[in-house]
């Protein structure tokens, strides 16, 4: 590789960490226009990518996919989304705070979960703060987390078990 092109691919590299401080600086104040720029950016782009290439829903994917109603459209949506399952449900960062539409529309009423090829009923969520649940989630997705400055998880409960809360518990 020339110089020249080194230093091309330098400078891209950084201009790319800038931009992603620059973002997670903003999530992290809650600068709601770097928030909705943010959405926007993945509802185009990232969601696409992550359903087709993170095969999202299906087994051994870390995404799964959550199908909601919308409470004033009754129009079905589908949102990829990281979960980690528990007991009982699944445990799901709230990114883009709780006015994010899946998380109001399953306030509203059940919805549907793909998850590692299955398809689950899902409701009655319950935030659950970021301090007791990441430690759930694997290395890459905590320092996520932390980046974005996600304060809030929720629990979605599995509608079709019998198991109970899915509360994470403080580490001993």
């Amino acid at each position: 590789m020339s110089n020249a092109a080194r230093a091309v691919l330098v400078a891209a590299i950084v201009a790319t960490v800038a931009r992603r401080v620059r973002i997670a600086a903003g999530m992290r104040r809650g600068d709601q226009a770097v928030i909705d720029a943010k959405r926007h950016r993945n509802k185009r782009f990232a969601n696409k990518v992550v359903t087709r290439v993170g095969r999202a829903g299906r087994p051994h994917s870390i995404f799964a996919i959550i199908e909601h109603t919308g409470r004033r459209s009754g129009r079905r949506y589908t949102t990829p989304i990281r979960v980690v399952e528990q007991p009982g449900g699944f445990i799901v960062p709230l990114t883009y705070g709780p006015k994010t539409n899946w998380y109001v529309n399953l306030r509203a009423g059940p919805g549907q979960l793909h998850w590692q090829g299955r398809t689950i009923t899902v409701g009655n969520p319950t935030i659950v703060p970021t301090s007791l649940a990441a430690r759930l989630f694997p290395l890459p997705s905590r320092f996520l987390l932390w980046l974005d400055g996600t304060d809030e998880c929720v629990g979605i409960h599995d509608l079709t078990s019998a198991a109970g809360g899915i509360t994470p518990r403080p580490e001993p």
